[in-house]
């Protein structure tokens, strides 16, 4: 099961992996770059030189520029790729991908989930993952209603968890 960016992880393993059983991506994502432009709302890889910024730099960005909460997501992102800059982290990002060669590898059964709410590159990248794996596929689209359409389902954990256990009980009742 992978969760956030383990959604790119485990499907990147399954892709790879063939003693994997089963698989529980939440989100899917199979393109890395393209999820967290979307989330950004412009590709930092394709910005100047001179409006880029790295770690030691951050902290001076004021908060009309960046929020406390993004300024915080942003070291985590730097650091997680191991880049030293904000734009070389999404040029990194580029090179994260799950293409559908490796999709199709992924024959065992296959649980999507995603958030209504999480925007049109996540639940765009959702059908591609569950149109391209080999294997069975199960998937569930949290709503509002739910409490459930953010990422990775953050307003409403235990019913993530519930749809999860269900499927598995279900994939390994035999």
């Amino acid at each position: 099961m992978g969760i956030s960016f383990g959604g790119y992880f485990a499907t990147r393993m399954a892709a790879h992996e063939p003693r994997v059983r089963a698989l529980i991506a939440n989100s899917p994502i199979v393109d890395l770059h393209a999820y967290m432009v979307s989330f950004a709302g412009f590709d930092p890889a394709d910005m100047p030189d001179s409006d880029d910024f790295g770690l030691d730099d951050i902290d001076e960005l004021p908060p009309e520029v960046m929020t406390p909460q993004l300024r915080e997501m942003s070291c985590n992102l730097m650091r997680r790729v191991g880049q030293a800059s904000f734009k070389r982290t999404y040029l990194r990002l580029r090179e994260f991908r799950v293409d559908e060669a490796a999709l199709a590898r992924i024959s065992c059964p296959v649980l999507g989930l995603v958030g209504s709410g999480e925007g049109k590159e996540p639940l765009a990248q959702f059908e591609r993952f569950l149109a391209g794996v080999s294997g069975p596929t199960a998937s569930h689209v949290f709503t509002e209603e739910e409490g459930a359409d953010g990422h990775c389902q953050s307003g409403n954990l235990a019913y993530s968890a519930a749809v999860s256990m269900d499927w598995l009980d279900e994939v390994f009742a035999g």
